[in-house]
């Protein structure tokens, strides 16, 4: 989020949804004053983000039009984000997927929930229900604060538990791109060709261990794409002398050719660590597996590309090291760029970061809707919000130590200056984003650390832009006397 003007939350609601096409423009009016109460208080109830009788109501004819989807509440944002994202001259950019799963078990009313697990039952003696995403989000690796947003998202619910399926039907189903897997493939089709390399901008798709998929890598090179994915299957595949061997065979011979220092955030049971990596890596080419050389099968050609291996040096006892092997069709001619490559895959966290904002910062799962389609509608809203959220998270953790009115606009460093009653001319931007994170509930004891998205959302969105406008006007009074 961009922080060079104080906008009012309206505005920004305007801005997601005021093109939303929902078959009447009166939902479309209600669709922006919707996003803007929920954006206010994302992490509360539909009733108290509302505030009326009236605004609830007309809340909840608006989550149950047939017409007012998800998609169609998502596309305006998703279309605005690809927009930025082909802008030329910018460098990589990465476009990371995931996917998450909502569960609603302790809603057993609810309609047209799908199943999110296995055979096992909830408490309610009913198979585990909620709906799934599978998300890609657009990120400029060299800004840290540069979530640029959603680029697509597909929600769907399963009709059927995974260990019901035989993997005969599972591999029909898997040659008509009928599988959860055919999704990273998908995602890049929806989003559409990469800019050319003369535009300066190059589209790379990230993905975990679940997006080691032929197809998907192949249908990435076909629209102009880079892939960076973490390796899960033991492909067969060509080095550069000609030889034929297995992937992680030939990660184990590698010679380590540089090292770098991860730091790594607290997990369960795992403690906050700085890990110390070494790396190496080699190009090869990908084999296609068996299914792909079938007579008419569309993917049969080799996929060029480099291996890179990182391993956690001395892991302290106790911990779960660090061992990633890397695949990626971006070119890697020395260390530095291996380097450079690891620490762009290290930015997946982010949409990570992203799911939390969407089921903590939002409250996602805590919604109580009596339909599916009502609460993935209600997706459509607070998947938008999750973004701004994660925005403005990344925005208080840029730069900590420069001085805030680099970044951030003299009237609002001047207001939080006076209410740390420090000079604003002195003010860091860590300062900044303490001293916000304060008027939302920060306490700012030693053991506290940074602030959270919540404290960080409520101080600069309930308080800081509200003093600000007020300040506003008060100085238009004044000139207007």
């Amino acid at each position: 989020m961009k922080t060079d003007s104080v906008f009012r939350v309206e505005q920004w609601a305007k801005k997601q949804w005021g093109e939303a096409v929902l078959g009447d423009a009166r939902r479309t009016a209600r669709a922006v004053k919707l996003g803007a109460a929920l954006a206010r208080q994302p992490d509360s109830s539909l009733p108290k983000e509302t505030g009326s009788w009236a605004d609830l109501k007309g809340a909840y004819r608006l989550l149950n039009e047939p017409d007012v989807t998800y998609e169609a509440l998502a596309r305006p944002h998703w279309e605005a984000t690809r927009e930025m994202a082909s802008w030329p001259n910018q460098g990589v950019l990465l476009f990371v997927q995931d996917q998450t799963v909502f569960s609603f078990n302790h809603h057993p009313a609810t309609v047209g929930l799908g199943n999110i697990g296995d055979h096992r039952q909830n408490v309610f003696g009913q198979a585990k229900q909620g709906f799934l995403m599978h998300d890609c989000l657009a990120v400029q690796p060299e800004h840290p604060s540069g979530v640029l947003g959603l680029a697509h998202a597909t929600v769907w619910t399963r009709q059927h538990a995974l260990r019901q399926e035989n993997d005969q039907d599972r591999l029909k189903r898997q040659y008509r791109g009928e599988t959860e897997a055919a999704l990273w493939a998908q995602t890049l089709l929806a989003i559409g060709q990469a800019p050319s390399p003369e535009s300066g901008t190059t589209w790379v798709s990230v993905g975990d261990r679940g997006s080691d998929i032929f197809d998907y890598v192949q249908t990435a090179r076909g629209l102009g794409w880079h892939v960076l994915l973490r390796v899960n299957q033991n492909r067969l595949v060509a080095l550069s002398d000609g030889r034929s061997t297995h992937l992680k065979e030939t990660a184990e011979q590698l010679t380590n050719s540089t090292s770098f220092d991860l730091d790594l955030r607290a997990r369960p049971n795992q403690p906050a660590r700085t890990a110390h990596c070494l790396v190496a890596y080699s190009r090869l080419s990908l084999l296609p597996p068996r299914h792909a050389l079938k007579k008419g099968h569309p993917f049969r050609d080799l996929i060029g590309g480099t291996l890179i291996r990182v391993v956690e040096q001395h892991p302290a006892e106790g911990v779960q090291p660090i061992k990633w092997l890397l695949f990626t069709t971006l070119p890697v001619k020395s260390p530095g760029q291996a380097l450079e490559i690891v620490r762009w895959y290290t930015l997946r966290w982010l949409i990570e970061e992203y799911h939390k904002c969407l089921k903590t910062g939002c409250a996602m799962e805590e919604r109580q809707l009596q339909t599916a389609a009502g609460l993935e509608t209600l997706l459509g809203f607070l998947s938008i919000v999750a973004v701004l959220l994660l925005q403005l998270r990344q925005q208080s953790r840029t730069n900590p130590n420069q001085p805030a009115h680099d970044q951030i606009p003299g009237e609002l460093v001047r207001l939080v200056a006076a209410h740390l009653n420090r000079p604003a001319s002195t003010l860091t931007t860590l300062q900044f984003w303490r001293g916000t994170a304060g008027l939302g509930g920060f306490l700012g004891r030693k053991k506290d650390g940074l602030p959270g998205w919540q404290t960080v959302w409520r101080g600069w969105l309930l308080r800081l832009l509200d003093m600000a406008y007020g300040a506003e006007l008060l100085t238009r009074g004044e000139k207007c006397g």
